[in-house]
């Protein structure tokens, strides 16, 4: 039985779906689970080149760990913000709303549903 209705995992560096130790605790402790990926702007607004190889690469990861995850009834939410990461506030920027999206259930079924 689940823990808590809803969780969140935000996807940073470890960008799979499998021996991923957070998704494994969300999914056993959620009845909802929520996928994350942000692109940071203050990164991606500083490269000289947008066409960065490096944003390519996680840009592929991403397609492949959204894919990954549909595969299995859920899906990534991904979503470009600034991110602030000083201790006094840690959360992303409201551009990274998760106001709807799908969410891996333990149920065999796939549900949208706001947050």
């Amino acid at each position: 039985m689940p823990i808590t209705d809803t969780a969140l995992v935000w996807f940073r560096r470890d960008l799979r779906d499998h021996d991923h130790a957070p998704l494994h605790h969300a999914l056993a402790d959620a009845a909802k689970v929520h996928c994350v990926f942000v692109f940071d702007t203050e990164i991606l607004d500083a490269l000289e080149d947008r066409a960065d190889r490096r944003v390519a690469f996680i840009h592929g990861s991403v397609t492949e760990l959204d894919e990954a995850l549909r595969k299995q009834g859920g899906g990534l939410r991904v979503c470009m913000a600034a991110l602030v990461t000083s201790s006094r506030n840690s959360r992303a920027n409201s551009a990274c709303r998760l106001s709807t999206g799908v969410a891996i259930t333990n149920r065999p079924r796939v549900t949208a549903t706001p947050m």
